[in-house]
């Protein structure tokens, strides 16, 4: 999601951490526990829980989700750890090209990624693990445990079941049951967390400068963390990335050397800073390991010192002297 403009499968990425994935998903971000932890999953479901946002035009509600696979993301990148420092860990991200690997031509990218030079491997497929329930979630008719629709090997809230909003309480059980299917029966459980709050509403970064970002920390019932991914240059090719995985304290703090290498590594158009609270449980089964995740996520206003972000070709939207770049969507 942070390697280019958009990728193929986003929603099966985000709902499974299966499939075909940009940086800034999972990766590999072995330095990252809970990133790394989703990296290596065949499987992910969700407990999101989203607030209302007037700027991304989102609508409070709480949703669930879920994939299983028979083997772990594959990404069309490869990255290098920079540096980490304070629970944050920069990343310079680099793709291979696949321009020969069939015979000629390029990866099939419904079924392939491309994971090396001119290598193509086969994407994971989804599996079905028969009829999954969940509890500890409120519903607004009380009903607990309920089952999830299943739709393509896809699992989600079905339309007849309503989740009062948040749905789930911190530090109280939250629990996926999957009866099986192509895999036997699993667990998970999580524990429910408590509504996050940014403590601004907008961030600014700058070379040579540190970027704290605050938030209400939790109550004492929490074992939430909180992940934060900083991303500059979303068009045209992400060139990098900042991962940060650090404990639910209320603050965290990047520090100006890596904002530094990554102004340095390349800005496009519309950078975004993603905040997320997260507590997480996990099953085993035979292909490896299947994540339930509770988590609420924020992506606050975003940008860069001395770049704009823009999109009119007429360049209205760029200082005077400038132009706009429609590849990577900022005024130059």
């Amino acid at each position: 999601m942070l390697a280019n403009c958009s990728s193929s499968d986003k929603n099966d990425a985000a709902a499974s951490t299966g499939g075909s994935t940009s940086a800034g998903g999972a990766g590999s971000q072995a330095g990252n526990t809970v990133f790394s932890l989703i990296a290596k999953s065949v499987g992910h479901f969700f407990v999101k829980i989203t607030p209302t946002d007037t700027t991304l035009g989102t609508v409070e509600g709480t949703d669930i989700t879920g994939v299983v696979k028979d083997g772990p993301d594959l990404n069309n990148y490869t990255e290098t750890a920079v540096s980490t420092s304070n629970g944050c860990t920069l990343y310079k991200l680099l793709a291979p090209s696949c321009a020969n690997a069939n015979g000629g031509a390029d990866c099939d990218v419904s079924t392939q990624v491309c994971t090396a030079t001119d290598t193509c491997t086969k994407l994971p497929t989804k599996k079905n693990v028969g009829t999954v329930t969940v509890s500890g979630v409120q519903t607004t008719t009380g009903t607990s445990p309920f089952a999830l629709t299943l739709s393509s090997n896809s699992y989600l809230t079905g339309g007849d079941v309503s989740i009062v909003y948040p749905g789930v309480t911190e530090g109280s059980p939250v629990k996926i049951s999957a009866s099986g299917g192509d895999y036997p029966a699993f667990d998970a459980t999580a524990n429910g967390i408590s509504q996050l709050v940014l403590g601004a509403s907008a961030y600014k970064v700058k070379a040579a400068s540190d970027l704290t970002v605050t938030w209400t920390p939790p109550g004492s019932a929490s074992d939430a963390r909180i992940q934060a991914t900083l991303n500059l240059s979303h068009h045209g090719g992400s060139k990098g990335y900042i991962a940060c995985d650090v404990a639910d304290t209320g603050s965290l703090t990047i520090s100006k050397d890596q904002i530094s290498g990554l102004i340095n590594m390349g800005v496009a158009g519309f950078p975004t800073l993603v905040v997320t609270r997260r507590s997480t449980g996990t099953a085993a089964i035979s292909a490896g390991q299947v994540l339930l995740s509770v988590e609420a996520s924020i992506t606050p206003a975003f940008s860069v010192d001395g770049y704009t972000s823009c999109t009119k070709a007429d360049n209205s939207e760029c200082p005077t002297g400038q132009t706009c770049n429609q590849t990577v969507k900022l005024c130059e």
